[in-house]
């Protein structure tokens, strides 16, 4: 049994079938205790279920009522009663499995199976963090914060593949990556550098220039290194790898 919430909030059995996880506010409730990482106070779910006027009579009931249905669809220990709190219990979970394949793909910079394992770790995503469920506080800053990660890992991948010389497929991916996270400039410059390679030095420039135009217009402006790397290709080098520089807009 795997909880996912590295794209819509839901359950798959071992064999990977959907399970049923009793309904729309038993998900909100998982999705609550996937984020928090921890205990959860009573109060903070029932604030965050209802986060309106519109609670029903006995919130603290409807509470038990959908810890309940999770505990029967994902086992006794998937909810643990703490004092005054909940918490999510013995359950995998993707995210989980996703920080673990980073960690692992840290530790292991520099050998063969690096790629591999930042790709294990990408491929887990099948869409936003908690899509569908990420409208409480506490759920958007975890999937804020699992997103950046997943930039990283992304921006990773491609320099593994990059150091690789792969070509045309990483182009296709880096553009894909760049229209999710378009101010972030590790890929930018990867594509520029891929695009320097397959002999398209006017395309990586034009990159560079409407990378600076998206820049200018939120008050920021390329890093030292991305000026180098465009200053590279202008001259008909040929780039080994990219400049690595986050920026959010």
């Amino acid at each position: 049994m795997q909880v996912r919430v590295l794209g819509p909030v839901d359950s798959i059995d071992d064999a990977g079938s959907n399970v049923s996880l009793g309904g729309s506010m038993p998900v909100r409730l998982l999705a609550l205790l996937v984020a928090a990482r921890g205990d959860v106070g009573i109060d903070d779910l029932v604030a965050e279920l209802w986060p309106g006027d519109d609670r029903p009579n006995d919130p603290i009931a409807s509470l038990r009522t959908y810890v309940a249905r999770l505990r029967s669809n994902l086992g006794p220990e998937s909810v643990l009663t703490r004092t005054g709190a909940y918490a999510l219990g013995d359950v995998d979970t993707d995210a989980r499995r996703f920080e673990e394949l980073v960690e692992r793909a840290r530790r292991a910079s520099g050998s063969p199976v690096v790629a591999e394992l930042w790709k294990q770790a990408v491929s887990l995503w099948r869409g936003p963090a908690f899509a569908g469920h990420d409208d409480p506080d506490s759920v958007r800053r975890e999937a804020q914060r699992l997103e950046e990660l997943r930039a990283e890992a992304t921006e990773a991948w491609f320099d593994a593949r990059l150091a690789a010389g792969e070509g045309r497929e990483l182009a296709a991916d880096v553009d894909a990556a760049i229209g999710e996270f378009p101010l972030r400039e590790g890929f930018r410059a990867q594509q520029m550098t891929v695009l320097s390679r397959a002999g398209r030095q006017a395309e990586a420039l034009r990159a560079f220039q409407e990378f600076r135009g998206d820049l200018t217009e939120i008050g920021l402006a390329p890093s030292e290194r991305l000026v180098e790397l465009e200053s590279q290709i202008a001259v008909g080098e040929v780039p080994r790898a990219g400049a690595r520089r986050t920026l959010r807009g």
